[in-house]
């Protein structure tokens, strides 16, 4: 099976896979790194006592499950509501920093094409500024 990309997380952005988190479960999610990355590794125990003691931590918790939803619930509606050029150009318009860094593949499949459809995307577009 080839990997889909759900999520591209920019830097300084927390990855995190919240059906494992909360179903305490095996996930079929993973997290890839294209670039170097810090990794956090937090104990459940842990947070579930800090979130006792530290409403702060709470909070932050709460806007990083938040962001978590606001960013699946978009990305749902990009794909009922937008062809794959469409997608594309969300996804250079809001992220063109990180649009340069992705390599193609992943690039595809987080718009949910082939490479080659990204490909014929950009040669109608005039997009070259992507990396190949």
């Amino acid at each position: 099976d080839k990997p889909v990309n759900i999520f591209l997380i920019p830097e300084q952005a927390l990855a995190t896979n919240f059906d494992m988190l909360f179903n305490r479960m095996p996930s079929n999610q993973e997290i890839d790194c294209i670039e170097e990355t810090e990794l956090l590794i937090l104990d459940y125990a842990e947070v579930l006592r800090k979130q006792k003691e530290d409403h702060e931590f709470c909070f932050d918790i709460y806007q990083i499950i938040l962001r978590q939803l606001l960013d699946s619930l978009y990305r749902i509606e990009t794909f009922l509501l937008l062809d794959a050029a469409e997608r594309l150009d969300h996804f250079l318009e809001a992220q063109p920093e990180l649009a340069q860094r992705v390599p193609l593949n992943v690039l595809a499949s987080f718009i949910g094409v082939s490479e080659v459809h990204v490909s014929r995307i950009r040669k109608k577009k005039g997009k070259k500024n992507l990396n190949p």
